[in-house]
């Protein structure tokens, strides 16, 4: 799940990325167009309450995302806002950042 908020006095917007994934999971990773599916860039952090988190600032715009769960297993968000087709013959996770 992605929530975005305006930054005030900024253009750019923070997204808060939230997954919620099984008790052994050790690592997850928000992986995306916006970090060049980068694996290591984006860790997220597992919460108190439950779901691994991240915040990350981006710009206005159209992203495609995937978690990465313990570096072997892709997985799309399943309450993204959108999914579209990749070359892997696989979805991925879709924001629109306003």
């Amino acid at each position: 799940m992605a929530t975005v908020t305006q930054k005030q006095g900024s253009t750019r917007r923070a997204v808060r990325f939230e997954f919620q994934a099984a008790a052994d999971v050790r690592r997850v990773a928000l992986v995306g167009d916006f970090n060049h599916w980068n694996h290591f860039s984006h860790s997220m952090r597992k919460s108190p309450a439950g779901p691994w988190e991240l915040t990350i600032d981006l710009a206005p715009g159209r992203y495609q995302y995937k978690f990465l769960v313990n570096e072997t297993q892709w997985v799309t968000d399943p309450k993204a806002q959108a999914k579209a087709s990749n070359q892997y013959g696989t979805d991925n996770s879709v924001i629109e950042v306003k």
